[in-house]
């Protein structure tokens, strides 16, 4: 069941007693379903070599930005789909 597609469904269920003419009683069920973290983030900006191409100049302050690296993670929500580098 996919998360992304179908957050909940529901569906009705009957139980009757075996002898003909008996009783029977329905019940509604309702299934949320949870997400999983079950994507793996991905890096965006890559070049051909999964390398993301940066150059500084010997006049390059310390604390300028060099590279700014981003990724994506296609889980459907929060915390599953929140990506921090390190």
């Amino acid at each position: 069941m996919c998360f992304l597609l179908l957050r909940f469904f529901s569906s009705t269920f009957q139980t009757r007693a075996a002898a003909e003419g008996s009783h029977f009683t329905d019940v509604r069920v309702k299934v949320k379903v949870i997400d999983v973290n079950d994507k793996t983030p991905v890096f965006e900006g890559l070049d051909d070599n999964k390398v993301y191409p940066a150059a500084v100049t010997e006049k390059t302050n310390i604390g300028d930005l060099v590279v700014k690296v981003t990724a994506i993670d296609a889980d459907g929500e929060a915390p599953n789909n929140q990506v921090s580098s390190f």
